[in-house]
């Protein structure tokens, strides 16, 4: 799952586009579970804590951050936690042995669209890829009740992000 440690998102979703620019070779990725099936396997497990919604203090430091541009004040609880699931799936010996995965080839040329803070995703083979990422504000949303944060905001019983 994507999360980026000095810009955090506060629940908006991360959409990449990927192109693979080299002329002879594909870019191959593994793609395994989705984020709601992996937050309600490992939330609250060893080395991965439940997510926690921050008091009324944290929230005013947050806010007062967000608005200087400190991005590592200013991180939401939900930002903390996607990183800290990033970490841990790298790092989980299970997941990484057992979890199922799907194998995709992208030919040279080819470019594909997908919302990396859903798709726990790595990157096998390949070099030479351009990528551009966009934020999909959360209140934009179709189906916000999909969006991983809406999601953990459920297992942690309100909201992890700075209004």
């Amino acid at each position: 799952m994507d999360s980026f440690p000095g810009r955090p998102s506060n629940g908006d979703r991360i959409l990449r586009l990927f192109t693979n620019i080299n002329p002879t070779e594909p870019r191959v990725w593994i793609t395994s579970e989705t984020f709601d099936a992996l937050a309600a396997r490992y939330a609250g497990t060893p080395g991965l804590p439940a997510p926690k919604r921050p008091g009324p203090m944290r929230r005013a430091l947050m806010a007062a951050a967000q608005a200087m541009g400190l991005g590592r004040l200013a991180r939401p609880p939900y930002d903390a936690w996607m990183l800290r699931l990033h970490h841990f799936l790298k790092e989980h010996e299970e997941f990484q042995r057992t979890t199922p995965r799907s194998r995709w080839e992208f030919p040279p040329q080819s470019t594909w669209l997908v919302f990396t803070d859903m798709v726990s995703h790595a990157v096998l083979r390949g070099q030479f890829a351009l990528e551009q990422t966009f934020l999909i504000s959360k209140n934009s949303l179709v189906t916000p009740d999909k969006a991983p944060v809406r999601i953990l905001e459920r297992l942690a019983g309100g909201p992890l992000t700075v209004a």
